[in-house]
């Protein structure tokens, strides 16, 4: 069977397409048989749907179809505003950088701050011999 939405071939036993999450089965309502969702009547029992019937179950679909939508843009908005911050953190947590003192180096290639002792950069391993001296922003 083929999505009518985005045309992606899913499971003939599926009642949401696979890709776009579109239903493609619904329930008769009088013998509880699952039916393809833009079916005006039953194949099991012939029970026909109603236009209203028919408009309010479209109705629904189109008010969950936006729900997931918006669930989705809101999932994905607040992983990318996490991803920086995880990758900051991992590098730079503040009870170990708030030990170093007042004043830390930067390193010129990636801008994480290290131990005033180091030679290196503790992220990508470049030289740190002319580097910054930063104020410390966990102090």
């Amino acid at each position: 069977m083929y999505c009518n939405s985005c045309g992606n071939e899913t499971p003939d036993q599926a009642t949401f397409c696979l890709y776009c999450g579109t239903r493609l089965n619904k329930e008769c309502p009088r013998c509880a048989e699952i039916i393809r969702f833009k079916a005006k009547v039953c194949r099991f029992c012939g029970y026909e749907f109603s236009p209203e019937e028919m408009a309010k179950i479209e109705q629904l679909e189109q008010e969950r179809l936006a729900r997931l939508e918006e669930r989705k843009e809101k999932r994905e908005k607040t992983e990318t505003e996490r991803k920086p911050q995880k990758e900051y953190e991992r590098w730079h947590p503040p009870e170990r950088v708030s030990a170093w003192g007042d004043t830390v180096l930067e390193c010129p290639k990636c801008s994480t701050l290290n131990s005033l002792n180091l030679e290196n950069c503790r992220r990508c391993s470049a030289s740190l011999r002319g580097a910054p001296r930063v104020k410390n922003p966990f102090v």
